[in-house]
């Protein structure tokens, strides 16, 4: 069985949180991060994992797919996507792109759109030798 990862931003610092969304009787989504928190309550001593409050809106899944640095690729990511020289016959893409990662609900498959490339359809994961994915950041990553 796979392992299923999420991760969002957190509502306190905007920093990106790994782990499972969480929706308690408190408002908000949360994301169980995995770590154990101790602390007292009336009078005892208790454990539980972190919980972390998030923004909904950034909420992303994991594609099951990691960059070349080991780095999980998720929904929302931008990658840069290096092929190899003609790995293209046509022509019609550049040897590097930067493509946006979503889910495609018609295709029931992780997709990965570009804004550049002249294909008429969208690139999907590969596992060819001759194509390297690197994340470079995310659609919910403010725009300096």
């Amino acid at each position: 069985m796979k392992d299923i990862y999420f991760k969002a931003k957190a509502t306190l610092d905007g920093v990106w949180v790994e782990g499972m969304p969480y929706k308690g009787l408190d408002v908000g989504l949360k994301v169980y991060t995995g770590i154990m928190q101790y602390f007292e309550h009336d009078g005892e001593k208790v454990c539980d994992y972190e919980k972390i409050k998030v923004d909904p809106d950034t909420l992303c899944v994991w594609t099951g797919q990691v960059d070349s640095e080991g780095r999980r690729i998720y929904t929302g990511d931008k990658v840069q996507v290096t092929f190899a020289p003609n790995f293209f016959n046509d022509n019609e893409c550049e040897a590097v792109e930067v493509l946006t990662v979503y889910w495609d609900e018609s295709q029931t498959a992780f997709m990965c759109k570009s804004n550049t490339c002249k294909q008429p359809t969208d690139c999907c994961f590969t596992e060819e030798a001759d194509v390297t994915y690197k994340v470079i950041g995310n659609i919910h990553d403010e725009v300096e």
